[in-house]
């Protein structure tokens, strides 16, 4: 399992390692090699007590289910025109007097 972390230098002489989202799971050491270690142990004994574990996620986004559920509706093309000619009106009513032809 690849796991991506942060590492830092703290000041000179002075790494730290952490585990994104996990402020807990965090070490310092005095090389980055020795920060990844010490935080690589913290990860394994974290695992071993059950505090962190290995699931399974859904890799599909839920709501993409309902994505073009309307797309066998007899009357979406009734409701899309619906919604064009309101625009229209709403366009109309709050630009009376404009013309689309520019003026010099």
């Amino acid at each position: 399992m690849h796991q991506l972390i942060v590492v830092r230098q703290k000041s000179p002489g002075e790494y730290s390692a952490q585990f994104p989202g996990i402020p807990e799971l965090e070490t310092t050491a005095s090389s980055k090699d020795q920060a990844i270690e010490k935080l690589r142990q913290l990860v394994g004994a974290w695992m071993a007590s059950g505090q962190l574990v290995e699931t399974e996620m859904a890799e599909e986004n839920p709501l993409l289910k309902w994505f073009g559920h309307a797309k066998d509706d007899p009357d979406f093309d009734l409701y899309l025109e619906e919604i064009r000619r309101f625009r229209q009106e709403a366009d109309a009513r709050e630009c009376p007097n404009s013309s689309s032809t520019p003026t010099t």
